[in-house]
C-alpha cells in the first residue's frame, strides 16, 4: 500500500515548482481538492460535475473547467486517497496526488490557487528507507525525493549492513531508517546504526508480528514518518521563536506582509484554514502585497497571497497547524535575513 512514507510523488515536480509554473498563467484559478480512490465516499468526477455550475458562477472559465473535466476523466493511480487539481483561466493545469485527501471535496475559484494543502503534502515526503533484515537475505528500499523507490540487497552481517546503511543515510540525508525483523540480528543492526548515522536520522525497529505484510510495514512506517513531520514542525516553530527574540522574525498579518513586501524574508510559516475569510491584496510583483485587501488591485485569500509572494521570492514555506499560544499570532510569521529586521516589528 502506498502511504505518505512510501509515496513516490517526488519524481514529479515539488509543490513550489508546480505553483511557480501555474502562477505564470492568467487568473482566476480554479482549485479542487477531492477524495479519490477505493475508500472515497464519492466519485471525484461526479463531485466536480455536480458543482460545475457553482464554479462557473464563482468566475471559473469554460477553458479551465473543460481542462479539469478532461483531467478528472483519467484513471487515478493506485493507492491514492487525495487528488489536487488546479486550472488557470486559459486552461493550464497542475495536479498532485496524496495518500489521504479531504473528508469532503474542496472547490474554490480565486485570484490565486489554494496552495497550502499541496505544500503540506510535500512535507510528508520524507527521505527514508525500509530494511527487511533476515538471517539469510536482507534488502533495503530507498524512498528519496527526486527519484523512484529503489531496492538494493544488504549484507546479512549487522556490522557490514550498518556500514552500507550509514553511507546511504549520509548520502541521501535520510530522516528515518525503519527496520523489519525477518529473522536476522535486527537488534544488533539497530545498535550499530544508532551510533554512526547522522544525528537527524531516526533508527527504529518496527513492531510488527511475523510474517509482516506490505500493508503492515507501510502502516507502521507511516506512523514514524508522521513523527518526523511533527518534529520538523515543532523545530520550525522553535527556531522562529528564537529568531523573533533577536528581531529576526515577525508575526501577525500586518508585520508578516510588511516583511514579504520588504523582500528581506527567508521563510514563511503559515496555517491555512479553508474556511478562513481573511483576504489580502497583491499586485504584479511578488513584493507588491499588503494585508490591507484594498491596497493593490488583486484580492485573494490571505494565506494564498502570502504563499504566492514567498514562493516567487524563493522563500522556504512551512505549513503549520493552528498552534494557539505556541505559534505565531494570526497563524502567520516570516523569518528575516538581515540585521535591520527589527524595523518591521
Amino acid at each position: 500500500m502506498t502511504t505518505p512514507a512510501t509515496l513516490p510523488a517526488s519524481v514529479r515536480p515539488t509543490a513550489p515548482d508546480r505553483l511557480r509554473s501555474l502562477y505564470r498563467s492568467p487568473q482566476p484559478y480554479t482549485s479542487l481538492y477531492l477524495p479519490c480512490g477505493e475508500f472515497a465516499d464519492s466519485d471525484p468526477y461526479a463531485a466536480f460535475a455536480q458543482h460545475r455550475g457553482q464554479l462557473t458562477e464563482q468566475g471559473a472559465s469554460v477553458d479551465a473547467l473543460d481542462a479539469l473535466d478532461a483531467r478528472l476523466r483519467l484513471p487515478v493511480p493506485d493507492d491514492f486517497g487525495g487528488w489536487a487539481l488546479f486550472a488557470a483561466d486559459d486552461g493550464s493545469t497542475a495536479v498532485d496526488f496524496a495518500p489521504e485527501g479531504p473528508s469532503t471535496p474542496i472547490m474554490t475559484v480565486g485570484a490565486l490557487p489554494m496552495a497550502a494543502p499541496m505544500i503540506e503534502w510535500d512535507q510528508w515526503r520524507v527521505p527514508h528507507v525500509t530494511v527487511s533484515f533476515g538471517a539469510e537475505t536482507a534488502e533495503v528500499v530507498l524512498f528519496v525525493p527526486g527519484s523512484e523507490p529503489s531496492l538494493t540487497p544488504l549484507p546479512v552481517d549487522p556490522t557490514a549492513a550498518a556500514k552500507v546503511l550509514r553511507t546511504i543515510a549520509t548520502t541521501h540525508q535520510l530522516r528515518l531508517v525503519a527496520i523489519v525483523d525477518e529473522g536476522g540480528d535486527t537488534q544488533g543492526l539497530v545498535d550499530r546504526l544508532r551510533g554512526i548515522v547522522p544525528p537527524r536520522t531516526n533508527v527504529v525497529l518496527l513492531e510488527i508480528d511475523s510474517p509482516a505484510t506490505l500493508d503492515d510495514i507501510a502502516d507502521e512506517t507511516v506512523r514514524y514518518v508522521a513523527d518526523v513531520v511533527a518534529r520538523d514542525t515543532v523545530r520550525t516553530i522553535e527556531d522562529y521563536r528564537f529568531l523573533q527574540a533577536s528581531g529576526h522574525a515577525v508575526e501577525g498579518g500586518d508585520a508578516a506582509f510588511s516583511a514579504l513586501a520588504s523582500g528581506r524574508g527567508h521563510a514563511l510559516l503559515v496555517h491555512d484554514d479553508p474556511n478562513d475569510s481573511a483576504r489580502a491584496s497583491f499586485g504584479d510583483e511578488p513584493t507588491a502585497v499588503s494585508a490591507d485587501y484594498g491596497h493593490f488591485p488583486h484580492v485573494a485569500r490571505r494565506a494564498d497571497v502570502a504563499i504566492w509572494s514567498a514562493i516567487l521570492q524563493g522563500f522556504d514555506v512551512r505549513v503549520i497547524p493552528t498552534t494557539s499560544a505556541t505559534g505565531p499570532a494570526e497563524n502567520i510569521a516570516v523569518t528575516l535575513v538581515d540585521d535591520d529586521s527589527v524595523d518591521l516589528l
